[in-house]
């Protein structure tokens, strides 16, 4: 993945915000942990292999690793998830995708990128 890290696929319902002060939680909606979890599965894996100064925005419950991340990249940043943020979306539990589209519109100038990596899991 772009920055170095990589991914370990495990699904789970059992996730929780690392901090609900952070702004990726609070707007344009603001996000419980109720809110990402019991999405059917709310990830489908956790990050690992790291860079430097990461942060874990949500990890599992019971293995402690993170589902989402921030971290730096370039002059900017770049937000990854193993969370099916559709799936939340589209079944009415969370709005948190709305949330990871918008969340440069609150720092000023940006540029959006989306990426999806396929795994030929369900």
């Amino acid at each position: 993945m772009p920055g170095g890290f990589s991914r370990s696929y495990y699904t789970t319902n059992l996730v929780s915000i690392n901090n609900a002060e952070y702004t990726l939680f609070k707007r344009p909606h603001f996000i419980t942990d109720a809110e990402v979890e019991d999405w059917g599965f709310s990830t489908h894996g956790y990050l690992v292999d790291l860079p430097t100064g990461s942060l874990e925005l949500v990890n599992h419950d019971e293995e402690g690793q993170p589902a989402a991340i921030k971290i730096k990249f370039g002059q900017g940043c770049m937000l990854a998830t193993q969370q099916t943020l559709e799936c939340g979306w589209d079944r009415g539990n969370s709005p948190m995708l709305e949330n990871y589209l918008r969340y440069y519109n609150y720092h000023g100038d940006y540029h959006l990128s989306l990426s999806l990596a396929l795994n030929g899991q369900p």
